[in-house]
């Protein structure tokens, strides 16, 4: 008698592919199979792997979209740990802090104890009601028109607690938050790495307004509608390609950490990037040469005092957010 060999369907096969696709960081293509795979099988293995790609890309809105779109009941999430770490997720992205907490005390009565996410269930409560705390902040301020005694309370919070309350205040009607917004920025104790946050939020406006903001101590008023996303500047993209080129063939142990560098400075010095980075050359041998990673000579620097003078500027910011371990 012949053994019958049992041949894979296709939604297995992408599964297969899929898998091995993402094991070796083809992350476009485990997509691909993946998807194939869960819309051919509704399995817990393919949705598993699927929603853990997004997830570690942080693309939650797509998570969302998916489980609306294929109709996924809360229940698939209770059948893996993976899955019940995902949906968790969900509620945390929510600016319903009401509903997300509801939300979570309602999936926590449903965990097996054995998946082990108390502590992050626990975790994910305590942040949505310290943001629900940071919203009923701002909208006391904004309804006692307090935007000098929110600055001075702004300013007793490190650059990473600033940051959270900016982002929970994006989801604020803007006319509402604006003279708020500019009070922050005039602030000269807030550092330009914060106020980069709130320039990018500017730059996302459909309606252009004139503003003033205190930059390294300079009052300058600019228009929002003349602020370029930094993804998008020109200047600065130019510059990390030429400085990576040049990286790979002197210094390629250090590239990773040198483009990490020049975008926090190109953030600090942030709208006026172009007087940080107008020479990438220059910038690359003389930031090297000021942090003690290279021979300081000016053959290779084609140094000036003004562009030692900005690169220290920004470095002190830089020297900030490694204390408070904003950055790395």
């Amino acid at each position: 008698m012949t053994d019958i060999l049992e041949i894979p369907d296709d939604g297995d096969k992408y599964f297969r592919l899929g898998y091995q696709a993402a094991k070796d960081n083809r992350r476009e293509q485990a997509l691909s199979y993946l998807t194939k795979s869960y819309q051919l099988t509704q399995s817990t293995e393919a949705l598993t792997e699927l929603l853990a790609l997004y997830y570690q890309a942080r693309e939650i809105d797509f998570i969302i979209s998916f489980i609306k779109d294929h109709e996924i009941e809360t229940a698939r999430f209770l059948e893996n740990p993976t899955l019940a770490e995902i949906y968790l997720s969900i509620p945390l992205s929510s600016t319903d802090y009401d509903q997300a907490l509801l939300t979570l005390y309602e999936f926590k009565e449903q965990i097996p104890s054995y998946f082990a996410l108390d502590t992050k269930i626990q975790q994910a409560i305590l942040q949505i009601r310290d943001k629900r705390s940071i919203k009923a902040k701002w909208l006391d301020w904004i309804n006692d028109n307090a935007s000098k005694l929110m600055v001075a309370e702004f300013n007793t919070l490190s650059a990473q607690q600033q940051l959270t309350y900016l982002n929970i205040s994006y989801t604020l009607p803007f006319k509402q938050m604006k003279a708020h917004y500019q009070a922050i920025l005039l602030e000269k104790h807030v550092l330009n790495f914060v106020k980069t946050d709130l320039l990018h939020y500017y730059a996302k406006q459909s309606f252009e307004f004139e503003f003033e903001f205190t930059w390294f101590n300079e009052l300058k008023t600019l228009s929002n509608h003349s602020l370029i996303p930094l993804e998008q500047d020109t200047v600065y993209l130019q510059a990390l390609e030429h400085i990576v080129i040049l990286s790979e063939q002197e210094n390629p142990h250090l590239t990773e950490m040198i483009q990490h560098a020049l975008r926090i400075q190109a953030m600090i010095y942030y709208p006026f990037t172009h007087e940080l980075l107008a020479n990438p050359i220059a910038w690359y041998h003389t930031y090297l040469g000021l942090n003690g990673l290279q021979e300081f000579t000016t053959d290779k620097t084609d140094v000036n005092p003004n562009l030692i003078q900005t690169i220290q500027k920004a470095n002190q910011e830089y020297i900030q957010l490694m204390e408070e371990q904003i950055i790395e």
